[in-house]
């Protein structure tokens, strides 16, 4: 670190620089937006702040790196609490997705083949999001899973009996292995009876989906929050949207709240970039 990035940092812990570029970053970013050529004022700060901005990044850069080897081992022990909010994005993103790729699902009739609540006889959870009853609910099918043969290296062939059918996992097989034993698909309803968002296992990642006009309640990280509950906490999420990133930090955030609750350690740093100190 040189002496400038010192003097510009030096008293800030590391969660106070991740707050200060945030900040540096939307002060920048107007800058950029207005128009152009800017009045010479401007034009300095906007070079000041820019530097200000490289600044913190290449100090925030730096203590991840140093994170970085741990934050994988926390995750998979079911201490995600423990993790910077950035690292525990990257270890979820395996690769983006367009926005756009799910308007079809922007309103209720976009998802109403979802069908109603009777056919998702079990409860997951109900909360009150902004005055209205939000019902969690799930069908109560079982699932079976093949059981590989041990003996084939590529990993694809499967047991099968005398008459060659395939031979299932036992339900002790299956807790062994960290599978859930039921249906994990979990669908939101309104407070009539519309289904209005969902999660589901989307080949090996999880897809989370609220129409437009239920954004931004926490309905998303909620449904995220309650399906992740039936695997290992190692599973990644997948790959994402920028609302799926936003969604993830929001898990994790939920994540850390719970933990603050159980009285467990939580490194400062985290809480700061939270603001729950």
């Amino acid at each position: 670190m040189n002496w400038y990035k010192k003097a510009q940092f030096e008293n800030l812990s590391i969660g106070e620089i991740s707050k200060q570029y945030d900040i540096l970053q939307e002060k920048y970013l107007k800058f950029l937006y207005k128009e152009k050529p800017l009045p010479e004022k401007e034009r300095i700060e906007m070079e000041e702040t820019g530097n200000l901005l490289n600044q913190a990044g290449e100090i925030y850069k730096e203590h991840l790196n140093t994170q970085r080897p741990f934050a994988e081992q926390l995750i998979q022990k079911g201490e995600a609490y423990k993790v910077n909010p950035h690292l525990f994005t990257e270890y979820h993103n395996t690769g983006n997705i367009s926005q756009g790729a799910y308007d079809d699902y922007k309103t209720k009739k976009g998802i109403e083949w979802l069908g109603s609540p009777d056919k998702y006889p079990i409860v997951v959870n109900k909360n009150n999001y902004n005055g209205e009853i939000i019902e969690f609910r799930k069908k109560d099918e079982k699932l079976r899973y093949t059981q590989k043969d041990p003996k084939d290296p590529t990993g694809w062939d499967f047991l099968r009996d005398e008459n060659r059918d395939l031979i299932y996992m036992s339900d002790e097989q299956m807790k062994e292995q960290g599978l859930p034993l039921y249906e994990t698909m979990i669908t939101a309803f309104n407070s009539n009876g519309e289904p209005i968002g969902w999660v589901s296992n989307e080949f090996g990642a999880d897809g989370v989906w609220v129409v437009e006009e239920y954004q931004g309640k926490g309905i998303g990280t909620d449904l995220l929050h309650e399906f992740r509950k039936q695997f290992k906490p190692g599973r990644k999420i997948g790959q994402m949207t920028n609302s799926g990133r936003n969604m993830t930090r929001s898990y994790h955030k939920k994540l850390v709240q719970e933990a603050l609750k159980e009285g467990k350690d939580i490194p400062m740093e985290i809480l700061q970039e939270y603001e729950l100190v």
